[in-house]
């Protein structure tokens, strides 16, 4: 029986693939196929693409060539019997038609996906691409991933906006309210990144391979967003590297998000963007104040943020420099969950 697992994340790959591992299921060829969308369009197109920092357009258009290659039956690719979609918010109307078209006719389909994750702004409805979800949804009833406090604190961010589906609240497990702190530069948020953590790791309280410094190295204009430069990370990088704590920058470059493996013992350096799919026991998430919020951009912020503050499952730091508007929403959230938390 073949069967493709496929996500969008790069990163997420070898993790998923370590996850079937655990179980004691194969992977590749005599397996589970695992793999992102655009490495499934080289294995159609039957050529090496580029993953990463190429323009919307050069990414359409591989798209579009997928699809006509599906269509007229002009590829070397196997169909399968099953297929699981992760990460479907993720995916435009074409990228799931073309997954669909490997799907043999009568086969199994598995969807997966969290509209609060919608970091790419695709929409397509179920109907226009032939699948009948009505009556055919499943919701997760509990937020598994996080600890009461981080959860709670998200809702808040949100607005407590959860399309019909309020979360239960009995939670397995619980941890400290999300700690926000300000500083007067920022060489002293990478100063204190760099002493608590050393701290945390000293008490044993976390191993590195559970902990990452999640950034943001993007730059958004409405619903689109380009690269900025490297500079937070590569201080980050160096600094962890002066203190003595193993690190691993997972978005390097392509090559790191796909040898990206989270249980080596190393903290991960991760962007937002990678960290999808993803969890660690104690997260600092850095730069957020970079990040100014307009009206145009506040959806894709939103929806940004909420992904990187539910990276954390256990405690969640956010250390700042300038109160900006998205700095202040966070606050908010924390200061209305009372004491009671």
């Amino acid at each position: 029986m073949r069967i493709l697992f496929v996500c969008y994340n790069i990163a997420l790959v070898s993790y998923l693939k370590r996850l079937l591992h655990e179980k004691g299921v194969g992977t590749g060829e005599e397996g589970i196929h695992v793999q992102h969308f655009f490495q499934l369009c080289a294995l159609v197109l039957g050529e090496p693409l580029h993953y990463e920092n190429e323009e919307p357009e050069y990414y359409e258009t591989i798209v579009q060539e997928t699809l006509s290659r599906l269509s007229q039956g002009k590829h070397a690719v196997e169909p399968f019997d099953a297929v699981f979609i992760d990460e479907a918010q993720d995916f435009s109307g074409g990228m799931l038609r073309a997954i669909l078209l490997l799907l043999k006719e009568g086969g199994d389909l598995v969807i997966a996906l969290d509209p609060f994750q919608d970091l790419y702004r695709r929409r397509s409805s179920w109907g226009s691409l032939g699948i009948q979800a009505a009556g055919r949804v499943q919701h997760l009833r509990n937020a598994y991933r996080n600890t009461r406090e981080i959860h709670e604190f998200t809702q808040r961010f949100l607005g407590k906006e959860t399309h019909g589906q309020q979360l239960a609240l009995d939670l397995a497990f619980r941890g400290e309210v999300p700690l926000l702190r300000a500083f007067g530069k920022a060489e002293e948020v990478e100063d204190f990144v760099v002493a608590d953590l050393t701290e945390a790791l000293g008490r044993g309280e976390y191993k590195r391979s559970e902990a990452a410094v999640i950034y943001d190295d993007k730059v958004y204009r409405g619903d689109r967003f380009a690269y900025d430069n490297r500079a937070l990370p590569m201080r980050l990088l160096r600094r962890l590297d002066e203190a003595g704590i193993p690190a691993a920058w997972v978005s390097q470059d392509v090559r790191s998000k796909e040898m990206f493996d989270v249980t080596t013992d190393r903290v991960s350096l991760i962007s937002i963007h990678s960290s999808k799919g993803l969890d660690f026991d104690l997260v600092y998430l850095v730069g957020m104040d970079r990040i100014h919020v307009t009206e145009k951009t506040w959806p894709n912020v939103r929806m940004l943020t909420y992904v990187a503050m539910t990276r954390a499952k256990y405690r969640l730091v956010i250390p700042y420099v300038e109160e900006t508007e998205l700095i202040k929403k966070m606050q908010s959230g924390v200061l209305s969950m009372g004491p009671s938390c």
